[in-house]
């Protein structure tokens, strides 16, 4: 948009048809629209990438896809979508996720008034089980650790614990292009994301 920072959706899909539809109309539904769009498929079996192809061709024909024929794990997808992206603002969703209609107006205004400093932009999500209902626990009330102080550096309370949901964040691409994306060797790539990114100088609001 004119005057504003341009921002990447990353759609990350593996077999989850049942929600994906959600998921993408979440995207269509943003009163300010992303920019670019990147959709990475690792290899769905489900039907994903057929329900993938009729919203780009009817939705985001300008979007970037990606459709694995062969699975190459979650991690390797993520850095495969964000060397994709384009954006000075990048926003991550699992295809078994999904926004709400002020997401991207609400943040990136957000991070234009913050300092240069701040990095990564996060919230509290509620947490859906698969049927739907909302449990009564938040994520942050979930994972956050016991003594939680947001005086503390961001890098000291994630060595506690990992209280950042993907689906919540928007964060510039100097932060991946500082700390050179996930580590496709761990299974909680995405906390050990934040760790180097916030170790790097970049600061989480």
């Amino acid at each position: 948009m004119p005057g504003s920072p341009s921002v990447t959706a990353i759609i990350l899909s593996y077999n989850q048809a049942r929600f994906l539809a959600e998921s993408l109309r979440s995207v269509q539904d943003q009163t300010r629209p992303p920019d670019h769009v990147v959709i990475d498929d690792d290899c769905s079996t489900d039907g994903s990438q057929a329900i993938l192809q009729s919203w780009v061709k009817e939705h985001r024909p300008d979007a970037v896809v990606r459709l694995h024929e062969v699975n190459c794990g979650a991690s390797a997808t993520l850095n495969e979508a964000f060397a994709l992206s384009t954006g000075e603002l990048i926003a991550p969703l699992a295809a078994d996720d999904f926004w709400l209609p002020h997401k991207l107006a609400v943040q990136v205004s957000q991070l234009e008034r913050s300092d240069p400093t701040v990095g990564v932009l996060y919230g509290d999500v509620p947490r859906v089980c698969e049927e739907g209902v909302v449990l009564s626990e938040s994520f942050i009330d979930h994972y956050r650790p016991a003594g939680f102080d947001s005086t503390r550096s961001a890098f000291a309370e994630l060595l506690r614990g990992n209280f950042i949901a993907s689906p919540s964040v928007l964060l510039r691409r100097s932060c991946w292009d500082r700390v050179g994306g996930v580590d496709e060797s761990l299974y909680m790539e995405d906390w050990d994301f934040w760790l180097r990114v916030a170790h790097a100088g970049f600061a989480f609001s």
